[in-house]
């Protein structure tokens, strides 16, 4: 379970996030499915910043996306797919079709900056 918070103020935007990332083990029979998760590390990295820290990206969910921690793959989303142009309404959308055409998992994001600086 993660816990994520942003909170909008008219001189600020304050994003928290817990750092435990937890990873499952799941056994299935004919007749139950068995899920025993676990603790993978006490700091994990669930905030990040993008565009010259101008958007802030709050994640929970799956952390580990194909073998790839979630910063990796905010990394690459703001290597490959951001430009310098895009607003903060168009990166949550660029972010979705990201996510979509290449991880299956359960992500969930808040996005957050000022649309005029």
């Amino acid at each position: 379970m993660s816990i994520i918070a942003s909170v909008y103020l008219k001189d600020a935007i304050i994003m928290s996030a817990d750092s435990r990332i937890t990873g499952e083990y799941r056994q299935k029979t004919d007749t139950f499915e068995r899920v025993d998760r676990y603790t993978i590390s006490d700091n994990g990295q669930k905030i990040f910043a993008i565009k010259n820290n101008t958007i802030g990206i709050s994640s929970c969910g799956t952390q580990k996306v194909d073998d790839k921690p979630i910063a990796e793959i905010i990394r690459l989303f703001e290597k490959e797919i951001v430009d310098d142009n895009d607003t903060v309404c168009e990166i949550p959308h660029k972010l979705i079709e990201f996510v979509k055409g290449k991880y299956k998992d359960n992500l969930i994001f808040h996005v957050g900056g000022y649309k005029d600086g």
